[in-house]
């Protein structure tokens, strides 16, 4: 019994690490792998933590027209941020309006899109 939770805890212990040190969804300011190498394809999970950490001076909001026609893969780079999200609603763009908000270092917003649905 002891033997199976200390093995349930070194797993768990391991994937946690795997994923401070791997980093995918740009959750903490960890630099050991580029984050120009990261692909993000969860932005609905990404962009919160991405807009944390990374600090952006621009931001583009929008729906999937933005997501797509400006298209940043690694989802921040020089400064400039896609935070963009496919598919959103105007209640999830005020929520990441709202994260957005809380960067010291934010200087542009830019929003474009085209028609939103409403809750």
């Amino acid at each position: 019994m002891v033997l199976m939770f200390t093995l349930t805890a070194i797993v768990v212990a391991a994937g946690i690490f795997a994923n401070y040190i791997l980093n995918p969804y740009g959750a903490w300011r960890i630099a050991l792998i580029d984050p120009i190498f990261r692909k993000i394809e969860h932005e609905h999970v990404a962009t919160p933590y991405m807009l944390r950490v990374a600090e952006p001076e621009t931001i583009l909001l929008g729906s999937s027209r933005v997501y797509m026609g400006m298209r940043i893969e690694q989802g921040e780079r020089d400064g400039v941020m896609n935070a963009a999200l496919s598919g959103a609603t105007i209640a999830q763009l005020s929520r990441v309006v709202k994260v957005a908000l809380l960067n010291p270092r934010l200087k542009t917003n830019r929003m474009g899109g085209g028609f939103f649905r409403l809750r």
